[in-house]
């Protein structure tokens, strides 16, 4: 994340600077319901570095008993990677499907001025 070890376990630190205000809500709710003693479900959001470098990521926290109290142990895992090449993916989708639409309609009208007769029942 860009810190050094000093910064990131200064008592004064904010973990929530961590988290890109797109996801704010999202993890303090989840914070909240960690604070009342419920598990939350793994989640998606956003990072941001000390750069300002966004990293999408996924979060996975399960509550322990630690010392007499509760301490909140999490994994997080990098998958801006996988994110983006998703993103690619739908759109390498829909412009497959553009050309398909395109190729059957140049088909269709190939066969329409072939037969006359039966123009637009292909449609």
């Amino acid at each position: 994340m860009g810190y050094t070890r000093e910064e990131f376990y200064a008592p004064a630190f904010d973990f929530f600077s961590l988290i890109a205000p797109e996801s704010m809500d999202a993890t303090k709710e989840a914070f909240g319901k960690h604070m009342r003693g419920k598990e939350v479900t793994p989640y998606e959001y956003t990072l941001v570095t000390k750069k300002g470098r966004k990293i999408e990521a996924i979060i996975t926290t399960k509550l322990l008993p630690y010392g007499g109290e509760s301490a909140l142990l999490g994994i997080i895992t990098d998958i801006t990677h996988r994110r983006h090449a998703k993103e690619e993916l739908h759109r390498s989708y829909q412009q497959l499907r553009e050309t398909f639409i395109e190729t059957v309609n140049a088909l269709a009208s190939t066969v329409e001025m072939k037969d006359p007769y039966t123009a637009g029942h292909q449609r």
